[in-house]
């Protein structure tokens, strides 16, 4: 699966959209209310067609502020995503990933999941959208608030990798969910069912790409790739990758991403699914391959 741009990629938020409202009840009245949701969300469509961007970040600052006040989580999340898509469209990524960040997310873990990972992967396509003016800035003392007109490469990568450890820790309440439940947010991938169509698939596959990409890498990381224990790495170890601490930067990226497709693999493989276990094994072939024949 990959995240999708849905109907805005023009604004430039790289990929991801929310996942629309979840099952709507069969009384009048909420035939209704899903009848004027729908039209409400039409015509925020039909505003950002015709670039009334401003406008239609107003409207829905309003959906998102009703949601809320109802109680629903599932439009709320929708629409704190769409307005930071529009406000990255008129402000910047900057302001509108802090303000993404300073809004009060739901508490539910779909909702919350689909923001953490609209979050980390937002933060990621800022910093490769924006990789060589990052890439002058030097580090400063930071307030622990989200700030990236100053955050270097290495701040903006921690970052995110953060948050999808956040995401990561959820995994096994994710593992029955399929990637269908947030079906705007990821587009499910082509292969056969049961290979990767689970939430806890999607996390760890991006989490993985991320933790293998050696653009964010600090230079003593990439030079660092030399001393890994190669055989070590393609054979994996499920138990050692238990004790690895996804959260400690002294930590090597590639190690880090071998112990999420380690538990990825050890997951389906404990539940019989030989097709699954095989293709993380093949996924973690595929990162390490990439990543030592880019540093050879």
């Amino acid at each position: 699966m990959r995240p999708t741009s849905r109907r805005l990629r023009s604004l430039g938020f790289g990929a991801l959209a929310l996942a629309a409202a979840f099952a709507v009840g069969g009384s009048a009245f909420d035939a209704a209310r899903a009848a004027a949701g729908a039209a409400a969300w039409k015509e925020v469509e039909r505003l950002a067609s015709e670039q009334k961007l401003e406008e239609a970040s107003q409207r829905v600052a309003k959906l998102r502020e009703a949601a809320r006040a109802a109680g629903d989580e599932a439009d709320e999340a929708k629409a704190l995503v769409r307005e930071v898509q529009l406000r990255t469209a008129l402000h910047g990524y900057e302001k509108s990933v802090r303000f993404l960040k300073d809004q009060p997310w739901p508490k539910g873990l779909f909702p919350r999941t689909a923001l953490r990972l609209f979050y980390a992967q937002s933060l990621v396509t800022y910093g490769r959208a924006y990789a060589w003016e990052i890439g002058q800035r030097e580090r400063v003392a930071s307030t622990g608030a989200v700030d990236l007109e100053v955050w270097t490469r290495e701040e903006i990568a921690a970052e995110a990798v953060r948050t999808y450890s956040e995401v990561f820790r959820d995994r096994e309440r994710l593992g029955n969910a399929k990637v269908a439940a947030l079906d705007e947010f990821l587009v499910p991938s082509s292969y056969p069912k049961g290979i990767r169509d689970t939430l806890r698939d999607a996390t760890a596959y991006l989490f993985a790409a991320l933790l293998s990409d050696s653009s964010s890498w600090r230079p003593e990381q990439s030079n660092g790739i030399f001393t890994l224990d190669r055989a070590s790495l393609v054979a994996g170890d499920p138990a050692a990758s238990r004790l690895v601490d996804l959260g400690d930067a002294a930590v090597h990226p590639l190690l880090k991403a071998g112990a999420v497709l380690d538990d990825l693999e050890a997951w389906h493989a404990g539940r019989g699914e030989r097709e699954a276990a095989l293709e993380a094994r093949l996924e973690r072939l595929r990162r390490l391959h990439a990543a030592f024949t880019d540093a050879s």
